[in-house]
């Protein structure tokens, strides 16, 4: 199990992932929600629940900090409580640049800025057809981090760009999937009304 916290001062972002937990016949669990800090301890909010189904379960748990150990105490399960150690930083989804190579062959880079279930995104796209004549395309806007899906998480994004030379101005709304076993994004996706399906023109990002 792993245990991330994100953001500053008394009020964090917290999610909690399971891999292969009990309740969900083996497959992987998550948990996000809000935890407030009050001295060595941190009271935590929000829902969880398996992969590829609703976040149907309340969340409220207390960790309780160890300053000796430098450790994290919470209720577990019938023999006791959990005990958390610190591990290495997970490399967070929606957080820095990822790159992909359109399908017309054009370089892409897609940005995410930030902490927290909303994120800047910035959108890059060397060669666009959608510029005419053929040109950069740039935009900006933000993100919002929705639900777990299947074995990714997904993210809309409403963003507003324009080509190169600021000519053909556009708005759109697109959504992307996080994929935790391949470390990369699938998108966009759609329909956006539903757990989105990959279009035909959808591309793989990785790390930049």
């Amino acid at each position: 199990m792993t245990l991330t916290f994100a953001g500053e001062g008394p009020t964090r972002s917290v999610v909690v992932e399971d891999l292969r937990a009990t309740m969900c016949a083996g497959d992987r669990d998550v948990s996000d929600g809000v935890g407030t800090i009050e001295g060595a301890s941190i009271h935590v909010i929000g829902w969880g629940g398996c992969a590829g189904r609703p976040q149907d379960r309340a969340v409220d748990v207390t960790l309780t900090y160890d300053p000796v150990a430098g450790t994290l105490g919470s209720p577990g399960d019938s023999s006791g409580t959990f005990t958390w150690t610190r591990g290495a930083v997970k490399p967070d989804a929606f957080s820095g640049t990822w790159i992909a190579t359109d399908i017309d062959g054009s370089s892409m880079t897609l940005g995410f800025g930030g902490s927290g279930m909303t994120r800047d995104v910035s959108f890059v796209d060397d060669r666009t057809t959608y510029c005419d004549p053929v040109a950069a395309f740039s935009a900006v806007g933000t993100g919002t981090i929705g639900s777990v899906l299947g074995d990714g998480r997904l993210i809309k994004v409403s963003l507003h760009g324009s080509c190169a030379g600021g000519a053909s101005p556009k708005d759109y709304v697109e959504k992307y999937k996080y994929d935790y076993v391949t470390d990369t994004l699938v998108g966009p996706l759609t329909p956006l009304e539903i757990g989105g399906d990959p279009l035909p023109q959808t591309v793989t990002w990785r790390r930049g």
